[in-house]
């Protein structure tokens, strides 16, 4: 009897640990899953990542702004006022307001320890370069009030390419560039040229970009000495054909102090002094003959 009880006491204590031991795991699980689930209110249905920048569209949803904007801008039913939710497919306006909220509580969580995982890491990677953008272009601004033209040639950069976390603006770029030709930066010179060249941010205007461009020619711009050697080489941008001028700029390239230049400009000064030994050999064969 005494060995009969001690074994169902046995069975009775290893049911109640195999009990207990279910029990823990699917504590466990249900802290996961909720966990899971938690997250899942803080990612972006677009992106599935992490938001950064959330915002609530006139549907309802909140989304990553780039994201969002993208989805406008790629729409093929976009209207100047509309489009369609990317969630349920229904007509909806295209206002967007910053949900500071979902932010905030986002980042208490993460702070926290709540959240986890390597979405979490993603985001942290996102968070501190957006930190080390917004200290560059701090610097670059108070670099520029100080009157350095670099810094600012840099920031108009920046905005013409959308860096830093700036978004694009080309307009801010050629103001930016101009304000930088009159402390006497060759380069900024040239991007203003091109950008009136383009027509970008400014309205195109060919004889106050080759002004913008002879300026920072002779101030010692590569990029500069080729957009002119191209344009009276080609007979464009408002200029005559003229090849004795383009040999000017083109071997002026060769001596520029500031080499801002890119590869497929330098490639087409190159073809401009190859077609022209060409042309003088063929010449002196005649010559012969």
């Amino acid at each position: 009897m005494k060995k009969r009880v001690m074994v169902d006491s046995d069975d009775e204590a290893h049911d109640d640990e195999s009990l207990g031991g279910d029990g823990e795991r699917a504590g466990k699980r249900s802290k996961k899953e909720a966990k899971t689930a938690l997250e899942h209110e803080y990612v972006c249905p677009i992106t599935q990542e992490l938001f950064v920048d959330p915002v609530t569209a006139e549907d309802g949803r909140v989304y990553e702004r780039k994201a969002i904007i993208r989805a406008f801008n790629e729409s093929h039913e976009t209207t100047v006022m509309t489009v369609r939710s990317p969630m349920t497919n229904a007509p909806m306006g295209k206002q967007l307001y910053p949900a500071h909220q979902v932010k905030g509580a986002l980042e208490a969580l993460i702070d926290a320890g709540v959240l986890k995982g390597e979405r979490v890491e993603a985001w942290k990677e996102v968070m501190l370069q957006k930190d080390k953008d917004r200290k560059k272009v701090n610097d670059l601004r108070r670099r520029s009030n100080e009157g350095d033209a670099t810094a600012t040639m840099q920031l108009g950069v920046a905005y013409d390419k959308g860096l830093y976390g700036l978004a694009k603006c080309p307009t801010t770029a050629f103001s930016m560039h101009k304000k930088a030709t009159y402390s006497g930066c060759a380069s900024a010179a040239t991007r203003a040229g091109i950008l009136l060249i383009k027509g970008r941010g400014v309205p195109m205007d060919e004889d106050l970009a080759m002004r913008f461009l002879f300026c920072a020619a002779v101030l010692g711009s590569e990029h500069a000495c080729e957009h002119m050697g191209y344009s009276y080489a080609e007979g464009v941008n408002g200029c005559e054909k003229d090849d004795a001028e383009a040999l000017i700029w083109y071997s002026k390239m060769r001596t520029c102090e500031h080499k801002d230049s890119v590869e497929y400009s330098r490639q087409r000064a190159q073809r401009f002094f190859a077609n022209r030994e060409v042309t003088n050999a063929q010449g002196r064969n005649v010559e012969l003959f």
